[in-house]
């Protein structure tokens, strides 16, 4: 998947080896990303205000 690819080369993940969606919900999508570095979760959000929402929310629930 395109985008998976272009948040792996933007946070130096390496090179996906394997995609597994976990979640696929109305306004994003959830994937488990094993890259030459090791196993993520990366979610897509498809607007950039949801994503500082979810951003802001999780660092106040740290």
């Amino acid at each position: 998947m395109k985008i998976i690819d272009s948040v792996a080369k933007a946070y130096s993940l390496g090179s996906v080896r394997h995609l597994q969606a976990l979640h696929n919900g109305k306004t994003s999508m959830a994937w488990q990303v094993e890259a030459t570095t090791g196993r993520y979760i990366v979610k897509t959000i498809q607007s950039q205000k949801q994503a500082v929402f979810e951003f802001a929310v999780s660092n106040a629930v740290r």
